[in-house]
């Protein structure tokens, strides 16, 4: 790609981030609730933002500086939603849930058909219940999550027994789980370069189904659902993670983005994730489809899932897997 293509690139993207964000309302108007969340010194700078933004309108690339206020200013107004009784609950109910709130085209008719797709995500734990990251069915009893969750659950090992790790197809805000938690058995796939991996559980909980996963090559610009359990991390400054996200951290939420970037093997998305989203799906909120794994991210910038599709062109991992869109 010349310099020139990729500043055309750029230039289109930050101003259809800002666009789909803040709906024709200027920065300082459309963060205000959000921002009175966080404490004094946590770099939101709504000035230097509205300058982005009026760069981007007129054609220009702002510069690192404005881009970095911009992307933390936007990344108020997507607020990943709880999830309760297996349902979305939206709006996230938080102190400044009266704010409307930036929402993918289609997002209504995935919160009434995203039950069963929720039930299917879980969280990985430790054996002493430190939670690790997030998993989700595709077969009977074996669930798939990010590589490096493997690894650091087994301290670096790559291999894990029973005893060592749990997984909980529950633990959402304000709800009882009914589920105890279910043993991990064995690791039935691990490409650490690949950053994916399998787990065989003891059982599949009653009622819950595996997600499909989709061979088709993902679209940019699709509507994306990541679904896990971030976790407080005060590496990744905790004063915007806490009112980005809200407490309590380590419970099931679905966060709504696009993907805004395709690679060979994998694709960017700007879903707002924490430590403990490794391993979540990124579901088609057109049609619940697994569309890649989540496995890293660069603070309030973008963040990385592999792409499905590329699983699909492993033998080794695709007959593993219940079930694929054709």
């Amino acid at each position: 790609m010349s310099e020139l293509e990729d500043l055309t690139e750029q230039l289109a993207m930050w101003r259809r981030a800002a666009e789909r964000a803040l709906q024709g309302k200027r920065v300082q108007e459309a963060i205000n609730a959000p921002r009175a969340l966080v404490p004094p010194g946590a770099g939101i700078d709504d000035a230097s933002a509205q300058l982005a933004v009026d760069l981007l309108q007129a054609g220009e690339l702002p510069n690192p500086a404005q881009l970095a206020s911009l992307a933390q200013c936007l990344r108020l107004l997507r607020t990943p939603l709880f999830v309760t009784q297996g349902a979305i609950v939206d709006p996230a109910p938080m102190p400044h849930d009266a704010e409307p709130r930036w929402r993918p085209g289609q997002w209504g008719a995935f919160m009434r058909r995203s039950a069963a797709w929720l039930r299917a995500v879980c969280r990985v734990d430790r054996a002493d219940g430190t939670p690790e990251g997030t998993a989700f069915l595709v077969g009977p009893e074996l669930v798939m999550t990010a590589g490096h969750v493997v690894m650091d659950t087994s301290l670096g090992v790559g291999r894990l027994m029973r005893g060592q790790a749990t997984v909980r197809f529950g633990q959402e805000r304000n709800t009882l789980d009914p589920e105890p938690p279910i043993g991990v058995v064995s690791v039935m796939f691990l490409d650490t370069q690949l950053d994916v991996a399998l787990l065989k559980i003891d059982r599949t909980p009653d009622g819950v189904a595996p997600l499909v996963l989709s061979s088709r090559s993902s679209a940019l610009h699709a509507e994306v659902a990541a679904v896990g359990y971030p976790r407080k991390d005060a590496s990744r400054n905790l004063g915007i993670g806490l009112a980005i996200f809200g407490e309590p951290f380590d419970v099931k939420r679905v966060a709504p983005g696009e993907i805004i970037k395709l690679f060979p093997g994998e694709f960017r998305h700007d879903c707002c994730t924490l430590g403990g989203n490794s391993g979540s799906p990124m579901l088609d909120v057109a049609t619940g489809s697994v569309l890649g794994v989540h496995v890293r991210g660069m603070n309030g910038w973008y963040n990385v899932a592999v792409s499905a599709d590329s699983l699909a062109r492993r033998p080794d991992l695709r007959d593993k897997i219940e079930h694929w869109t054709d």
